[in-house]
Protein backbone atom coordinates (compact mmCIF):
# COMPACT_ATOMS: atom_id res chain seq x y z
CA UNK A 1 0.00 0.00 0.00
CA UNK A 2 2.60 2.62 -1.02
CA UNK A 3 0.09 5.53 -0.88
CA UNK A 4 0.22 5.24 2.73
CA UNK A 5 4.01 6.23 2.84
CA UNK A 6 2.88 9.15 0.74
CA UNK A 7 -0.05 10.19 3.05
CA UNK A 8 1.44 9.25 6.88
CA UNK A 9 5.30 8.69 6.11
CA UNK A 10 7.96 10.26 7.92
CA UNK A 11 7.21 14.40 6.61
CA UNK A 12 3.63 14.11 5.54
CA UNK A 13 1.55 16.51 6.45
CA UNK A 14 -0.37 15.80 9.46
CA UNK A 15 -3.98 14.32 9.25
CA UNK A 16 -6.46 13.26 10.62
CA UNK A 17 -7.68 9.92 8.59
CA UNK A 18 -11.64 8.69 9.81
CA UNK A 19 -11.07 5.92 12.32
CA UNK A 20 -13.09 3.55 11.11
CA UNK A 21 -10.97 3.85 7.44
CA UNK A 22 -7.45 3.83 9.45
CA UNK A 23 -8.95 0.80 11.58
CA UNK A 24 -9.48 -1.37 7.86
CA UNK A 25 -6.22 -0.86 6.31
CA UNK A 26 -4.40 -1.47 9.86
CA UNK A 27 -6.63 -4.83 9.82
CA UNK A 28 -5.41 -5.53 6.28
CA UNK A 29 -2.00 -4.48 6.89
CA UNK A 30 -1.87 -6.68 10.18
CA UNK A 31 -3.10 -9.82 8.10
CA UNK A 32 -0.55 -9.72 5.84
CA UNK A 33 2.22 -9.34 8.03
CA UNK A 34 1.17 -12.26 10.24
CA UNK A 35 1.48 -14.78 7.32
CA UNK A 36 4.87 -13.89 6.68
CA UNK A 37 5.52 -13.80 10.38
CA UNK A 38 4.54 -17.17 11.07
CA UNK A 39 6.96 -18.55 8.73
CA UNK A 40 9.75 -16.83 10.24
CA UNK A 41 12.61 -18.75 12.07
CA UNK A 42 15.48 -17.79 13.78
CA UNK A 43 18.09 -18.29 10.65
CA UNK A 44 15.41 -15.82 8.82
CA UNK A 45 15.67 -13.32 11.45
CA UNK A 46 19.01 -12.81 11.11
CA UNK A 47 18.78 -12.42 7.47
CA UNK A 48 19.54 -9.33 5.90
CA UNK A 49 16.47 -7.20 5.14
CA UNK A 50 16.54 -6.47 0.89
CA UNK A 51 15.50 -3.45 -0.40
CA UNK A 52 15.26 -3.48 -4.81
CA UNK A 53 16.80 -6.75 -4.52
CA UNK A 54 19.83 -5.74 -2.76
CA UNK A 55 21.17 -6.65 0.86
CA UNK A 56 21.00 -3.72 3.42
CA UNK A 57 23.19 -3.81 6.33
CA UNK A 58 20.14 -4.30 8.76
CA UNK A 59 18.47 -8.06 9.23
CA UNK A 60 15.25 -8.69 9.51
CA UNK A 61 14.83 -9.27 12.78
CA UNK A 62 16.79 -5.65 14.08
CA UNK A 63 14.08 -4.13 11.77
CA UNK A 64 11.30 -6.07 13.64
CA UNK A 65 12.74 -5.09 16.86
CA UNK A 66 12.77 -1.37 15.60
CA UNK A 67 9.25 -1.56 14.58
CA UNK A 68 7.94 -2.92 17.96
CA UNK A 69 10.04 -0.23 19.67
CA UNK A 70 8.49 2.20 17.16
CA UNK A 71 4.70 0.75 18.44
CA UNK A 72 5.76 1.26 21.93
CA UNK A 73 6.68 4.41 21.80
CA UNK A 74 3.68 6.14 19.97
CA UNK A 75 1.85 3.87 22.73
CA UNK A 76 3.84 5.67 25.38
CA UNK A 77 2.44 8.98 23.73
CA UNK A 78 -1.03 7.82 23.48
CA UNK A 79 -1.13 6.98 27.56
CA UNK A 80 0.35 10.07 28.48
CA UNK A 81 -2.36 11.92 26.57
CA UNK A 82 -4.79 9.40 28.15
CA UNK A 83 -3.41 10.71 31.40
CA UNK A 84 -3.20 14.51 31.37
CA UNK A 85 -6.92 14.21 30.61
CA UNK A 86 -7.65 11.98 33.61
CA UNK A 87 -8.10 8.97 31.96
CA UNK A 88 -6.83 5.81 35.16
CA UNK A 89 -6.38 2.31 35.66
CA UNK A 90 -4.30 2.99 32.05
CA UNK A 91 -3.67 -0.69 30.44
CA UNK A 92 -0.05 -2.22 30.60
CA UNK A 93 0.71 -2.58 26.92
CA UNK A 94 3.80 -4.99 27.81
CA UNK A 95 2.96 -6.63 30.86
CA UNK A 96 4.30 -9.75 32.02
CA UNK A 97 7.22 -10.80 28.91
CA UNK A 98 9.11 -13.18 30.96
CA UNK A 99 6.05 -14.20 32.77
CA UNK A 100 4.21 -15.14 29.02
CA UNK A 101 7.79 -16.04 27.02
CA UNK A 102 10.36 -17.45 29.86
CA UNK A 103 13.65 -17.72 28.44
CA UNK A 104 14.71 -21.92 28.72
CA UNK A 105 18.68 -21.87 28.29
CA UNK A 106 19.60 -24.17 25.90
Amino acid sequence: MPELQQAFGYGSPASTPRLSEALDVWKHITAECDEYLDTLTTKGLQQPFMVDGKPTVYSIGTLLLRQIYHYWYHIGENNAIRQMLGHRELAEYVGDLHGQAPYEPH
